[in-house]
């Protein structure tokens, strides 16, 4: 299970990086970040996230960043719940 604290351990900095990206308004990065976090939430079985990842990459996908800015809230908060972590920001 080291991979998967491994992951748990780097999701405060790639929700960090999703951040910057949506305050920035760089949706290629945006598009970047959420696209990996949604083959490696589900590859460790956090299938949660994976969803809402794959919903930012779709939103993305199909020219909605509004769409996309309101998911990451969710993917935010469900994250959090999901693996226990604290607000940070």
């Amino acid at each position: 299970a080291a991979l998967t604290e491994e992951f748990v351990a780097g999701l405060p900095d790639t929700l960090a990086a999703i951040d910057l990206a949506v305050h920035g308004g760089d949706w290629p990065a945006l598009r970047r970040l959420a696209h990996t976090l949604k083959g490696t939430a589900g590859s460790f079985g956090y299938g949660g996230i994976t969803a809402l990842a794959a919903e930012v990459d779709a939103a993305l996908a199909a020219g909605a960043p509004e769409t996309a800015v309101e998911l990451c809230e969710r993917l935010h908060q469900h994250t959090r719940a999901e693996i226990g972590l604290r607000d940070t920001a």
